[in-house]
């Protein structure tokens, strides 16, 4: 359902997928999911729900000086091959997903189907890998 590595224009992102007793039939079941983890785990969780098409995340989670923007989105064909592709996105969230993983800001896009959860996020060597997904595994 999900791979390990993806392209996405041009820039190399990593995915973490990890099966769960949740049925994702739904965008808002993830929302639900994650809140719930991450408000356990001490993270203030705050969901945006935006009319601009800027493109800005469907969440932000914050903890101290740290941050997290992910984008939620729910696959709907059978299998992940490319992000631009098997995913629906809205005027400007691409953009903006492109432009915060050129920064290295931490933004994940979080893609659910069945019981799997996957999170994306940029990654340019293993040890970014490895420390990119430090803080938001800790509630998985």
């Amino acid at each position: 359902m999900f791979e390990t590595d993806y392209i996405f224009k041009e820039t190399a992102v990593v995915c973490l997928a990890k099966r769960t007793t949740v049925v994702f039939s739904k965008e808002s079941n993830i929302y639900s999911y994650l809140k719930r983890l991450s408000q356990n785990a001490g993270w203030k969780f705050l969901r945006v729900d935006t009319t601009n098409q800027m493109g800005f995340p469907d969440i932000l989670l914050l903890k101290g000086n740290t941050y997290w923007q992910i984008e939620a989105k729910l696959l709907k064909k059978k299998k992940l091959v490319t992000i631009e592709d098997d995913l629906k996105f809205q005027f400007g969230q691409l953009a903006y997903m492109k432009r915060a993983l050129t920064l290295n800001l931490n933004y994940a896009l979080v893609v659910a189907k069945d019981t799997t959860i996957a999170f994306i996020t940029g990654a340019t060597n293993e040890e970014t890998k490895r420390s990119d997904y430090t803080d938001i595994i800790r509630f998985l």
